[in-house]
Parts: structure tokens; C-alpha cells; sequence
């Protein structure tokens, strides 16, 4: 079974920073650390199954159907298959509202991890 690359851009690393900071100041280190390592979990089954997740629903009126999605935990890990890499974008809580978030993270640098 062919496996896929993963690739984190620097965005989507500091997204799941947050995620651990904002669930252990609500919760605790051990609750942040299971929710940090499902998404991690998550992320790694897109390496051998990336095209399991759904097109992003909001972006597909912008012609952007590249982008797909999986949930874990309430987050919403956004990617993007390129050939035989896939680009881990977003990850941010389901609450939230993507437009915005989206805007926020097309205006940050693209360095990837």
C-alpha cells in the first residue's frame, strides 16, 4: 500500500500549539496531551488513506475542492493531497468559523515544518 508524505506548514503546527495551551488552561496537561495525540493519530492515517476526508464544504463555491477534511476530537484537520504528499493546512475547532480563520492564515508566512 502506497503511503503518502506528510507535510505540516508552520500554520497548522502552531494550531495544534494553541490547541494544547487553550485545552490545558481549560482542562489539563493530560486531557491536551490525548487530544494533541488523536489529532496526531488522525493526521498520520492520512498518510496511508488521504483521500478519506470530505471536500471543505466552505470552500467549494471558490472552486477550491482540493482541499478535504477529517475530524477528531471537535477539530477539524484541513489538507490537501499533491501527489503523493499531503499538505496538513488548518487545524482548528468545528465551532469555528473558517472564513475568517481561513483569511487569517492565507496572511501568515508559508514556511512549512
Amino acid at each position: 500500500m502506497k503511503r503518502y508524505a506528510i507535510e505540516v506548514t508552520q500554520s497548522a503546527y502552531e494550531d495544534l500549539l494553541r490547541i494544547e495551551e487553550y485545552v490545558t488552561s481549560q482542562d489539563s496537561l493530560t486531557a491536551a496531551a490525548a487530544i494533541a495525540t488523536s489529532i496526531l493519530d488522525r493526521i498520520d492515517e492520512l498518510a496511508r488513506f488521504p483521500m478519506r476526508g470530505v471536500v471543505v464544504p466552505e470552500f467549494t463555491r471558490f472552486a477550491l475542492k482540493q482541499y478535504r477534511q477529517v475530524l477528531q476530537s471537535g477539530y477539524r484537520i484541513i489538507y490537501r493531497v499533491d501527489g503523493s504528499t499531503v499538505g496538513i493546512v488548518l487545524v482548528i475547532h468545528e465551532r469555528r468559523d473558517l472564513r475568517n480563520i481561513a483569511l487569517e492564515h492565507a496572511l501568515r508566512p508559508t514556511k512549512r515544518r
